[in-house]
């Protein structure tokens, strides 16, 4: 089935009833797949053929952004999301990279790019109004409705690439076949026991593969209701939660739950219907699972996943929640932990994970090297560094590519940020590598403080660490923070603070940080 056809097929079961919120705007199944039907039919007839990219970058509220998407599907489009917070340099090298032949955006997004950013697209498709070059998307050829067939092979075909944050690299563009991705969305629907009774907020872009496989595919299929918001606006968040007397599930990003949990409207509300709040993306923070614990009386439940194979464990329904495990293997998926010779190891053995999912990506668009390097055998390597314990549950301990090598001997940058995190006065912590001259590398600190915290400063934070850590591990520098720079996916951006810790140069650091930067050993 292709993921379009799970919203027809629940319109023609369910018709009247609501299926999305977004905005000021609501939509039945019905009138949702009439439209999707309407746009698809003015993107065939604008002369886009089956196989072409279409790019987007459009906010969750805007109920374009869940029409365009599904609209492009069912034109048997190869649909490319952009994050809204996705920089002018990325946005063009996106869609270069892909050859979209169409960008629907909103007049804010395009407005960023210049001139020579533009040229790429052979249609640029605004909301709102036309301006110069471009088509409005009210104004697309909705006439005469197209038949659809989409011409796919039977084999399945591309409906979706996304692209990574590039924090290690440039961006790379996951494709995804829909067969495979809508495999998947009924083995979710199965292990988390989802109905039509359920509701979910949106909170995160719908474009996101977490979003897509975990909320809004998993709604359509089964007749629940999606409310579509801006994540950033944690007053938009909790109205939308309780116009639907309490969410029934949510997923967020873990850097977006704190925020949303210590807000005084999060306490406002009735959570009596929350059944599970999940997070992923980056580790979950303590102070996350305390919000949890305080405010919504339930455990957060944590999920491992990866753009190129989805997400592949989580804590089971019928599980005890063991805070810092990302739970246990989801169904349909496979994981193998291995040494540096590929080797199985034991449980509780640290090595590197290598998955294999239903929904493992089709490869890198446009990367014959790249997807070759991405698998061994029929596995993807997640360079994730981690560990199964005795009762099967995964444990995360770091990233393969972020091991720091400092004079020959292994730092692991979350020992450090754990060791950092128990201080009193540290809210949150990452250690990146810094390059040195003599030990090739050094680990250094970047920190959060506790709200109305005082600084402990750098000598009184080496003092803190020496009888938890080797002196190998102890940082060589600390900087403080007022925030994290984000990537794209909503990830503390490590390479930016590598960057930060070479060169000093960000505005973020305070001039007393700098010199603490600049005056590294």
């Amino acid at each position: 089935m292709h993921l379009d056809e799970i919203l027809t097929e629940t319109a023609q079961r369910v018709p009247q009833r609501l299926a999305v919120t977004c905005g000021d705007r609501q939509f039945t199944f019905a009138e949702l797949d009439a439209e999707v039907s309407r746009v698809a039919s003015g993107f065939r007839n604008l002369g886009l053929v089956p196989g072409d990219r279409l790019a987007y970058q459009l906010r969750n509220e805007r109920a374009e952004a869940i029409v365009t998407l599904f609209a492009a599907l069912r034109a048997g489009l190869v649909v490319v999301p952009l994050a809204v917070r996705q920089a002018p340099l990325q946005v063009a090298y996106v869609l270069g990279h892909c050859a979209a032949r169409a960008f629907v955006t909103e007049h804010a997004f395009l407005e960023r790019l210049s001139p020579e950013q533009r040229t790429g697209p052979e249609w640029i498709i605004t909301v709102g109004d036309a301006g110069d070059g471009t088509i409005a998307f009210d104004a697309l050829p909705f006439e005469p409705p197209r038949a659809l067939s989409l011409g796919l092979s039977a084999d399945d075909a591309i409906g979706l690439i996304v692209y990574t944050s590039g924090t290690t690299s440039r961006p790379k563009g996951v494709a995804h076949t829909q067969r495979r991705l809508s495999y998947r969305v009924d083995l979710f629907v199965e292990e988390m026991g989802l109905t039509e009774e359920d509701a979910t907020v949106v909170a995160s872009e719908i474009g996101r593969p977490v979003i897509l496989m975990g909320q809004v595919l998993p709604m359509f299929r089964t007749g629940g209701q999606l409310s579509l918001v801006d994540g950033s606006d944690p007053d938009a968040f909790w109205a939308a939660y309780r116009a639907r007397r309490g969410s029934s599930y949510v997923i967020t990003a873990s850097g977006m739950a704190p925020a949303l949990l210590a807000h005084p409207a999060a306490r406002a509300v009735s959570h009596a219907s929350l059944r599970y709040w999940i997070c992923g993306g980056d580790r979950v923070l303590p102070v996350a699972h305390q919000l949890a614990r305080d405010v919504l009386r339930k455990p957060l439940r944590e999920m491992l996943g990866m753009t190129e194979v989805g997400f592949f464990a989580i804590t089971s329904l019928d599980a005890e929640i063991r805070p810092g495990s990302v739970g246990h293997v989801m169904q349909g998926c496979q994981v193998r932990i291995v040494d540096e010779l590929g080797s199985e190891v034991a449980p509780g053995t640290v090595g590197e994970l290598l998955v294999r999912t239903p929904n493992t990506m089709f490869g890198y668009w446009n990367d014959t090297i790249g997807t070759f390097r991405a698998f061994s055998d029929l596995w993807i390597r997640s360079g994730d560094l981690g560990r199964f314990d005795a009762e099967g549950y995964l444990w995360i301990e770091g990233r393969a590519k972020l091991m720091i090598s400092r004079g020959g001997f292994k730092v692991a940058p979350p020992m450090v940020e754990d060791a950092l995190r128990a201080h009193p006065a540290i809210l949150d912590a990452v250690v990146v590598a810094q390059s040195h001259p003599v030990q090739s590398q050094v680990p250094f600190a970047f920190y959060l403080l506790r709200e109305g915290a005082t600084d402990p400063g750098e000598a009184t934070l080496r003092q803190w660490l020496q009888p938890r850590l080797d002196s190998v591990s102890i940082p060589d520098g600390f900087a403080r923070l007022d925030r994290w720079p984000m990537t794209d996916q909503g990830k503390v951006d490590r390479s930016r603070l590598t960057w930060m810790a070479e060169s000093g140069g960000d505005d973020q650091l305070t001039n007393h940080q700098r010199g603490v930067v600049l005056g590294r050993s």
